[in-house]
């Protein structure tokens, strides 16, 4: 349970780099990493918040498609929330959201791979008697 809660955390922080990164990137007049990291953090509250209403509405809606409804929930979600925020162009805030995504799972990846080595090197299986 504290390998999820350090994971979220790792990867919520990540997030909120990519998405403050980005907004440096396409000029929003004031970036912040605390407005950022909220934009953020709503966002993937969303994002769990359709999984769980996917879950309890529709059970049999599982896979790639309630994993992609969700993201895209998600999306839709810190795209509002950075335009009302920021107070920037409808285009830029897509954009912007848009690279930080790609960011973010560009950074979330390797850090992902490394924990799963990290687990199966520190939990050996146990011998079968």
């Amino acid at each position: 349970m504290v390998e999820v809660f350090v994971l979220s955390a790792i990867v919520l922080v990540a997030g909120s780099f990519s998405f403050w990164y980005s907004s440096k990137l396409s000029l929003f007049k004031r970036p912040s990493f605390k407005y950022s990291f909220l934009v953020t953090l709503f966002a993937y509250v969303g994002i769990g918040a359709t999984r769980a209403l996917l879950k309890f509405v529709f059970p049999d809606f599982k896979g790639i498609s309630a994993f992609g409804i969700s993201i895209l929930v998600g999306l839709l979600i810190q795209i509002f929330i950075a335009r009302i925020t920021f107070q920037e162009s409808w285009i830029r805030t897509i954009i912007t959201v848009f690279f930080a995504a790609l960011v973010t799972v560009i950074i979330v990846i390797p850090l992902v791979v490394s924990a799963g080595f990290l687990t199966a090197y520190l939990n050996p299986p146990q011998p079968n008697n």
